[in-house]
């Protein structure tokens, strides 16, 4: 039955080994551009994904006794566009990583490890509103199953398609030098191909504060939430997790700056996890570079 405990451990990471980045079904992926909209045009971007944990919480909030190894790389490329259409701005996007996900438990002396394509994201409609001081937006998308699923493998994939609904927005303070953000999503996971398992959904909410540097630059702290709001079902549900539900906090730094010449941003971030049941805790690092590939007049830096 021991052999359980790794399939557990992998298991549990399964939501978080197709990591997006114009998605975010990992936690902590959006940071503080969780609820506002760049300005219209055509972009193209690419981000690098490291999550690492060395330890697995029960549904307790307890750590498992064993000595857990998971690491996870994903790099994501992506496009993404908007049009000014009225009093809003219309959006899609899509990405589609490329992930490693190795796990290893010490007291097992074994271990899995895969690469190979991720979930593929879709955002077909994506709105927001707003002025000066305030923005409100919403989207929705989905994530199928392009990359590898077995129960108690490293997949890089989810198995499953993801319909995600997001809303939320920006508010800006002291003449567009400070920001609060936020994001809240919602996935509603269908049953994982060839397997009698539906992962239950999941309420995830991103954002948070940060100030402008001579509108160049931007530096503040990033955070995010994640429930799973009703039980996995169905036959092939592992024993360890069966009616365990995730949940997760993740809090940490974020830098950014902007090259005008280029149309070009570069950002960095580090979010720790906390508080976390029923899954891996570790550390989520994302370095993303976005480049504006084609802008109206009107929107151009």
């Amino acid at each position: 039955m021991r052999s359980w405990h790794l399939a557990a451990a992998v298991a549990l990471s399964t939501g978080m080994a197709s990591a997006q980045t114009l998605g975010h079904r990992l936690g902590g992926s959006l940071g503080l551009d969780a609820g506002r909209a760049p300005p219209a045009g055509l972009y193209v971007a690419d981000r690098l994904v490291v999550y690492r944990a060395r330890r697995l919480n029960d549904r307790h909030g307890e750590r498992v006794p064993l000595d857990l190894d998971l690491d996870i790389v994903a790099n994501a490329a992506g496009a993404a566009a908007g049009f000014d259409a009225g009093p809003a701005r219309l959006s899609a996007a899509f990405s589609l990583p490329v992930v490693r996900t190795a796990a290893s438990v010490d007291e097992l002396r074994s271990g899995v490890d895969e690469l190979g394509l991720g979930d593929l994201f879709v955002r077909p409609l994506g709105a927001s509103f707003g002025g000066e001081r305030a923005e409100v937006v919403a989207s929705y998308g989905l994530y199928l199953p392009t990359g590898r699923f077995e129960l108690g493998k490293a997949n890089t994939s989810s198995g499953h398609v993801t319909h995600q609904f997001s809303a939320g927005g920006t508010l800006w303070l002291a003449g567009r030098a400070l920001f609060v953000t936020a994001l809240a999503s919602y996935d509603l996971n269908q049953r994982k191909r060839r397997l009698d398992l539906t992962r239950g959904d999941l309420v995830q909410v991103q954002g948070g504060i940060g100030a402008s540097v001579r509108g160049v630059a931007e530096v503040g702290l990033a955070g995010y939430g994640l429930w799973q709001v009703d039980d996995d079902a169905g036959a092939d549900v592992p024993p360890p997790v069966r009616g365990a539900r995730d949940r997760a906090f993740g809090v940490g730094p974020e830098v950014s700056i902007a090259i005008p010449y280029a149309r070009t941003r570069l950002g960095l971030r580090a979010e720790r996890d906390f508080a976390v049941e029923a899954r891996p805790s570790g550390w989520v690092v994302v370095l993303g570079v976005t480049v504006q590939a084609w802008a109206p007049d009107a929107a151009r830096p």
